[in-house]
């Protein structure tokens, strides 16, 4: 049976005022529409460099042209710098004691994107990082959450679903959560954390690879936390510990499925209209969840996630920029 790749509801809490204490708690009751779209672009006040090469300009050949000469050179060449990078991840690091650990990705060109059925994700199109960063390891967890939370830094009182908190990943967070984060991890350190671009964050989860997951073009049971996705220990349509899953070949666990990833982009509906950081209504999530089908934890998959809306299936990982 083919997959139904007709968009998917989330059900969600919107943030609202008052008390935020046991936030989360209870089933959430807005539905909100997860529809995804296209790689976005850069807003100047993020500063991070990448570079669609075809451009949102570009007449429909010079792309096509573009693209596959990049999958020739990827496919003829048998992605040696990909394959390089995989075999050698770069070193696990962390800034202090209740920081993230954190993974260096080294600058690059990609394919991001795909030409498949949804028309959210395409049309897939090369795409170079300029320069250098180091992202985290996993999703932001509970125990790390709860370090900004004692600092007076981030808000505290989300409710953890009865799952457990510790190693799990953070969840009932809006996006201004994660970058409150984000920016209590800055001043802690001196360096500078933010959320991922769209870009940035595919970049990382491909590891050098074209395939619609890390590991290739097929899902097998145990390889991915979703829908009818998973084996032991973690088969109860609940989020898991990070890292309770295969690290792709530089190091990232949970790029897929799991809780999606907040990202610094604002929504838009597809790859010719690049909008880049706020200020918008809708942000967008990345990498799919326990709650959703196998389909929707692909490495190009994305949603639109409204900027102050918490979900029990929305996490985040910060991203470090390298001087």
């Amino acid at each position: 049976m083919a997959a139904d790749y007709r968009p998917l509801c989330l059900l969600a809490r919107a943030a609202a005022g008052g008390k935020r204490e046991g936030r989360g708690g209870g089933p959430p009751r807005t539905p909100l529409s997860l529809m995804s779209q296209g790689r976005r672009g850069l807003g100047r006040s993020a500063s991070p460099a990448f570079c669609d090469k075809t451009g949102p300009h570009a007449p429909r050949s010079s792309q096509a042209a573009a693209m596959s000469a990049l999958r020739f050179l990827l496919l003829v060449l048998g992605l040696v710098a990909g394959t390089a990078q995989a075999q050698a991840p770069a070193p696990v690091f962390r800034d202090c004691p209740v920081c993230p650990e954190m993974i260096s990705v080294p600058a690059g060109t990609f394919v991001m994107g795909e030409d498949g059925p949804r028309p959210e994700t395409r049309p897939a199109h090369p795409v170079t990082l300029d320069r250098p960063f180091a992202l985290g390891r996993t999703e932001v967890t509970f125990d790390q959450w709860q370090a900004c939370v004692a600092a007076g830094a981030c808000p505290g009182g989300q409710d953890d679903h009865g799952w457990g908190r510790g190693s799990r990943p953070m969840i009932n967070v809006t996006h201004a959560d994660a970058q409150a984060y984000a920016r209590w991890l800055s001043a802690l350190t001196g360096h500078v954390y933010r959320l991922p671009l769209e870009a940035e964050w595919e970049y990382a989860a491909r590891a050098g690879t074209t395939t619609p997951w890390w590991f290739g073009d097929t899902l097998s049971p145990g390889w991915v936390n979703c829908l009818h996705c998973v084996t032991e220990p973690w088969k109860d349509h609940a989020s898991a510990p990070v890292a309770s899953y295969p690290a792709n070949p530089w190091g990232f666990f949970d790029m897929h499925g799991n809780v999606w990833e907040w990202v610094a982009d604002c929504w838009t509906p597809d790859h010719q209209t690049p909008a880049g950081p706020g200020p918008c209504r809708d942000g967008t999530i990345r990498g799919g969840a326990w709650y959703h089908i196998k389909a929707v934890s692909q490495s190009a998959s994305r949603a639109r996630n409204p900027l102050p809306v918490w979900s029990y299936i929305v996490g985040f990982r910060v991203l470090r920029e390298i001087p």
